[in-house]
């Protein structure tokens, strides 16, 4: 019998190994893919891209190859949660198989403009900023070859986000299940809105930790992907 696959997009600034830790912890249960965005891991080749519409677009064309052979999962972290719905949506407007569900951890519902603009702030602000989410490595804010290199990664994946306008409230025939922890950047409010995007259950789990808390304990979360992967 084949495993389910679980499809995981990364966070602002991440890329095909951000969720390697977890690689080994999931794989007795899913055929974990990795998927990135171009101008950065396997991918540093191609141009960023640093709006909404580009990186939907060309994230799409990696999942459909997995969406037609077998039972999926769609994961995102934060941004990655954002992708992974509108994503959804691209799927099921075009009829093809959907995912079995859709998990997210640290995002956002589709309806909330960000109030925070990053993307075009000084480099020192902008570090400051990068501190505060405790998701960046010291070793590269405080290193300036490396601050150099992942800068523009992460001023690009702010962008998409901060340019992203919500659309109508589309509500998709898949269950969603929402992760927020309590040390969260954004509102509750803002978070509970998720429950307007599906027609299906949604689900709604509170953990300790701030917005990288997925990486605090990750045997713990990849339990809960486990747990929340079973019908």
């Amino acid at each position: 019998m084949k495993k389910i696959k679980l499809l995981m997009f990364h966070f602002a600034g991440g890329n095909i190994y951000s969720f390697q830790p977890f690689h080994d912890l999931l794989k007795h249960k899913f055929d974990v893919v990795f998927l990135e965005l171009p101008g950065r891991g396997q991918r540093i080749g191609e141009e960023l891209v640093d709006d909404i519409d580009s990186a939907v677009k060309d994230l799409y064309t990696k999942v459909k190859p997995h969406v037609l052979d077998n039972a999926y999962i769609l994961y995102g972290h934060s941004m990655g949660g954002l992708l992974s719905y509108l994503i959804a949506k691209m799927l099921e407007k075009d009829k093809l198989p959907l995912p079995k569900r859709i998990i997210l951890s640290s995002s956002k519902a589709p309806s909330v403009k960000t109030k925070i603009y990053r993307h075009n702030l000084p480099v020192k602000e902008f570090k400051n900023h990068l501190r505060s989410y405790n998701g960046t490595p010291p070793e590269i804010l405080e290193n300036e070859e490396f601050f150099n290199f992942y800068e523009p990664i992460l001023r690009a994946d702010f962008k998409i986000i901060e340019t992203y306008t919500p659309g109508d409230f589309y509500s998709l025939n898949i269950p969603i299940v929402a992760i927020r922890a309590d040390k969260e950047t954004f509102s509750e409010e803002d978070f509970l809105q998720w429950k307007l995007f599906s027609k299906k259950l949604v689900k709604i789990h509170h953990v300790e930790g701030d917005h990288f808390f997925i990486f605090k304990d990750k045997k713990k979360f990849a339990e809960l992907l486990i747990e929340e992967s079973i019908d």
